[in-house]
C-alpha cells in the first residue's frame, strides 16, 4: 500500500472515533425518559440512564458535586442537542469536586447515571420536583461554534457570505 493510501485509512479512521467515552455510547437496554421517571419515580429507582443536557447550576460539597442539568434530546452522537425542547431538569450527584468555570451554566453534558429518587426544590421561587441521579460517567461537551436553528446544531463559515466584489461593485464587462 502507498504512503498515500496508509495516510487516507489512518484519516478515515480516525474520522469513525466518537469522542464520547466508550462507556457511554450505548445506550442502556431500558433507558426510561426524565417524563416517564418523574411520573413513577418509585417505580424507576435503581433504574440506569443515558440524559443529557445543559448545567443550569454547579454546588460543590465537601464530598461530592451537584449539578443541576436542563434536559435535552441527544443526537445521535450522545450530545445533547441545542433546543427549547426539555421534559424539565433534573439533578446529579457527582463524588468528588467539579470546578464552576469548567462546568459553567450552558455548558453541554452527558450523563449514565442511577436514579436514586426524586428531591423537592426550587427553580427561582417556584417550588420543583427533581429526579436525582447518582453519576457513573460524566461528559463534559467542548464548545461549539456556530448559530442555533431549531434544534438542529450546525455550523455556519463566518465567511461564507462575504464577497469583496460586492463593496467595490460589479465591474465585470
Amino acid at each position: 500500500m502507498s504512503r498515500w493510501g496508509v495516510v487516507g485509512l489512518l484519516l478515515f479512521l480516525t474520522g469513525c472515533v466518537s469522542p464520547l467515552p466508550k462507556s457511554l455510547q450505548m445506550e442502556p437496554a431500558e433507558n426510561p425518559s426524565l417524563h416517564a421517571v418523574l411520573a413513577q419515580t418509585d417505580h424507576y429507582v435503581g433504574s440506569i440512564v443515558r440524559w443529557g443536557g445543559t448545567v443550569a447550576s454547579i454546588e460543590n460539597g465537601e464530598k461530592e458535586t451537584l449539578l443541576e442539568v436542563v434536559e435535552r434530546p441527544l443526537a445521535e452522537s450522545g450530545r445533547p442537542w441545542r433546543s427549547d425542547r426539555t421534559h424539565g431538569r433534573f439533578l446529579v450527584r457527582v463524588k468528588g469536586f467539579l470546578d464552576p468555570d469548567i462546568y459553567a451554566k450552558g455548558r453541554a453534558v452527558t450523563i449514565k447515571g442511577v436514579v436514586d429518587g426524586e428531591r423537592e426544590g426550587e427553580v427561582g421561587e417556584h417550588p420543583y420536583r427533581y429526579v436525582l441521579l447518582h453519576s457513573q460517567v460524566l461528559h463534559l461537551w467542548s464548545k461549539q461554534p456556530g448559530r442555533v436553528r431549531s434544534d438542529v446544531q450546525i455550523y455556519v463559515d463566518p465567511f461564507y457570505f462575504y464577497r469583496p466584489y460586492f463593496y467595490y461593485g460589479h465591474h465585470w464587462h
